[in-house]
């Protein structure tokens, strides 16, 4: 597949949306069969995009296909993005940057990032950030501290720094109408995998919600492919209620859903028109007491899938996400439903982005505590 599948649904949209790749392969859908049996359930089923790419899988390669594409369009070769010091997005973006895959051009990524709990995981992504956005791409890391300090960098000292002409600002997670795009396409991808008969529709389902764009392209694809899926959102970041609940309420899904859809139709006639009737459903209550900081229903649920499937989750999202779909399916009265878990969880060893001669104090001061406390 040498286009995404957005352009093969709809072919008017090819040339008028950049892309670059593809980055994101075909992901499989497997029964769960165990799982089903543990909880009483006829029909529960996975969506593998830990295996979206082989330097890089999860849900980051979908997007990153369409966003640095329009970085690429724009002519600008810095990025600035936002996330915390364990940031998955900040992660991927020095990967494919560093690897220059498929299309991929030589661009310099500036990371601000923000606190979250700091773990081994946490420290080893520092070190590849430095080693493959600085050392080897010239950029930078920048720490202003907590979320809404980091978020002044990104929109006000940044943008005094670098003039918009000169740099692309990315925002958090890669959410946006553009970045949305590749789950619109996953979306369409499961409508294709269910017509093949490689599962039933989905009534159900579950994944996780940080930025935002994960779930809003998966909202607005099922009513483009004519699944009757009901997507549930599971927050994995704080919800700021002085800022309508921006980084990952049920309305800023919503909102970036309809968003994305008001592109598309702008683009291409051949868009159909879709309601959104429903309201867009998020779970707040397996969040827990910080970003990052897992709970023990999450670890519970990291076990239960590693034992019974081998199917590897993580503490800070997708591990909250199928807590919560547990928690669900032993509250309600679903044992004949058919419900699929989207595991957007990298399942590639990134140690091979480390470098032993790169030590944390080569990273900038204000990274030195996490690796010192």
């Amino acid at each position: 597949m040498n286009q995404p599948i957005l352009f093969d649904v709809y072919p008017d949209l090819s040339g008028k949306i950049p892309f670059i790749g593809p980055l994101a392969r075909k992901t499989a859908v497997k029964k769960l069969q165990k799982m089903e049996s543990y909880l009483g359930i006829d029909e529960l089923w996975v969506k593998c995009d830990n295996d979206t790419n082989d330097f890089y899988g999860s849900n980051k390669p979908r997007k990153l296909e369409f966003l640095l594409a329009d970085v690429l369009a724009s002519g600008k070769s810095t990025i600035v993005t936002i996330g915390g010091i364990g940031s998955n997005h900040h992660l991927s973006l020095a990967i494919f940057c560093q690897e220059k895959c498929n299309g991929v051009q030589d661009f310099t990524p500036v990371f601000l990032t923000f606190n979250q709990p700091v773990t081994e995981s946490v420290r080893k992504k520092l070190l590849i950030f430095y080693n493959c956005g600085v050392k080897h791409l010239g950029g930078d890391m920048v720490h202003a501290g907590n979320l809404i300090m980091t978020a002044g960098h990104f929109y006000g000292i940044q943008r005094l720094k670098r003039p918009s002409k000169d740099t692309y600002y990315m925002y958090a997670g890669g959410s946006d109408k553009i970045g949305s795009l590749g789950y619109v396409c996953a979306a369409l991808e499961l409508k294709q995998q269910v017509d093949a008969g490689e599962m039933p529709e989905p009534d159900f389902i579950f994944v996780t919600v940080g930025s935002a764009g994960t779930m809003a392209g998966l909202e607005l694809g099922c009513k483009l492919a004519g699944l009757k899926t009901e997507v549930v959102g599971v927050r994995v970041t704080p919800s700021y209620s002085f800022l309508g609940g921006f980084f990952s309420a049920a309305r800023a899904v919503r909102g970036l859903a309809k968003t994305t859809y008001k592109y598309l139709r702008k683009l291409s006639p051949s868009i159909p028109k879709v309601k959104f009737e429903s309201p867009t459903t998020v779970l707040h209550e397996f969040f827990g007491k910080k970003y990052g900081l897992e709970t023990p229903e999450c670890r519970k649920a990291i076990d239960l899938f590693m034992e019974n499937e081998n199917v590897l989750l993580d503490p800070t999202y997708t591990g909250k996400t199928a807590a919560a779909m547990i928690d669900f399916i032993n509250n309600n009265s679903v044992k004949d439903k058919c419900i699929l878990l989207w595991n957007t969880y990298n399942s590639k060893d990134t140690s091979r982005y480390l470098d032993p001669s790169v030590k944390y104090t080569d990273l900038p001061k204000k990274y030195h505590k996490f690796f010192e406390t």
